[in-house]
């Protein structure tokens, strides 16, 4: 049973890929403002040759960003809510997407700009 059950698959792909393209931009905008913008308590700019990061790891990204939306319910149908309990919701979504990220770096050995 689905829990878009009633929704239009049109607005199921739209709402997905939504969520996707605002994934994918907030991590090349992370990685713009670093390599355009100085960024208080560091020594300088990235150089631009670590957008090749962005390259290859925006499918992690990705992933993570689709999953934590899906596991924290904030794909299920719509209910009558609070607007704490959706605040709640969306919080415990980036910080677990925040610590997936953080295991997929560090206990994953991967090089990457700090």
């Amino acid at each position: 049973m689905s829990s878009w059950r009633g929704e239009r698959p049109y607005r199921q792909a739209l709402r997905v890929l939504g969520d996707a393209a605002v994934a994918i931009a907030a991590l090349a905008g992370a990685f713009f403002v670093r390599i355009h913008l100085p960024v208080p308590f560091t020594r300088g700019l990235l150089p631009a040759d670590r957008l090749l990061f962005l390259g290859r790891d925006w499918l992690a990204v990705l992933a993570v960003q689709l999953g934590g939306l899906y596991f924290f319910g904030l794909y299920d149908r719509p209910r009558p809510q609070s607007w704490l309990e959706t605040a709640r919701r969306l919080l415990a979504a980036t910080g677990g997407q925040a610590l997936a990220l953080m295991g997929f770096y560090f206990l994953g050995a991967r090089a990457f700009p700090r």
